[in-house]
């Protein structure tokens, strides 16, 4: 695709104001935990319809493998107890459960599943650990030292391998990442750089990274460390990937715009669209990247575009 259009909205999925909302990587399922209900809700985009109810309780973090088979979620209580259960999106069960007692200030803070649903992360910043599970028994694997906060991370799409973003001076604002080999626990690779933002993005393969500077976004190859490219982006905020890693969503933070950056040249790629009347919360392209589809807890809808291109 050389270009990248995307056209007026060709369906609209009403989810009934989730609390949170996350979508696979590949664009096939949306959960969304419902605070008032104590339930986590799930769509099936594919086929545009509703497919299963968790009873998972009250959630803070809810995370789902790139191919929407399993999703994670977790729960830090007034003890400081944090649970984590993963969960078959199939059959609705409890595949596992994981808990551990921190202190009241060292909740859990990020969740992230591996593409397959078998490795599990779990970054636990006042201890600046990242717990790294095997989502089939909730047994730890290995412990990861980072030694400050954890912003974001993504597995490599083997889960061989998971990247951490850290604020390396929380202060100052200064971001790096680190690449971890999930079984031996060792760096592979890291790299410290300027940023006055924490909203980073990593791509579905868990090799390109988008890193927000003053109006802008910056992509990086995360293996080299090389940068490919910058794109303008005042008052907006990032999205996803396309599968490919090509190309690179991002909506208007004021008029939720979405528009669509060619990451090789950084420069837009078609019209930006706008079909949302409240804040675009979670985004994903499709495995063929032909549908981009984006969904806000605010208005309570899933919206799915048509991407086109020669």
């Amino acid at each position: 695709m050389h270009q990248m259009p995307v056209d007026e909205s060709r369906a609209t999925l009403l989810i009934r104001h989730p609390g949170s909302i996350v979508i696979s990587a590949d664009g096939t399922l949306l959960a969304g935990a419902h605070g008032s209900t104590g339930q986590t809700h799930l769509w099936d985009l594919r086929h545009i319809k509703a497919l299963k109810t968790l009873p998972t309780g009250w959630v803070d973090n809810i995370a789902v493998s790139a191919d929407g088979r399993e999703v994670a979620t977790a729960r830090t209580d007034h003890r400081g107890v944090s649970t984590i259960k993963v969960w078959n999106t199939r059959s609705a069960h409890v595949v596992s459960t994981f808990r551990t007692k921190q202190t009241l200030e060292q909740g859990l803070d990020l969740l992230e599943l591996s593409p397959d649903g078998r490795i599990l992360a779990a970054t636990f910043n006042d201890a600046c650990e990242v717990k790294v599970l095997n989502a089939l028994t909730g047994k730890v694997l290995i412990t990861l030292h980072t030694h400050c906060v954890v912003t974001d991370m993504g597995f490599e799409a083997g889960g061989q391998a998971i990247t951490t973003v850290t604020d390396t001076a929380w202060n100052a604002g200064h971001t790096g990442w680190q690449v971890w080999d999930t079984t031996s626990g060792k760096q592979q690779k890291t790299a410290a750089l300027g940023s006055d933002e924490s909203e980073t993005v990593i791509d579905p393969s868990g090799r390109t990274i988008a890193l927000p500077g003053a109006g802008t976004y910056t992509f990086w190859n995360l293996r080299s460390g090389q940068k490919i490219s910058f794109a303008e982006t005042a008052g907006s905020t990032p999205l996803a990937f396309s599968q490919d890693g090509r190309f690179f969503a991002t909506v208007d933070s004021f008029s939720n715009e979405v528009t669509v950056v060619d990451v090789r040249t950084g420069g837009a790629v078609g019209k930006p669209t706008k079909g949302h009347r409240g804040q675009v919360d979670s985004a994903a392209f499709s495995t063929d990247d032909h549908t981009l589809i984006t969904a806000s807890s605010e208005d309570g809808t899933v919206k799915f575009w048509t991407v086109t291109g020669p």
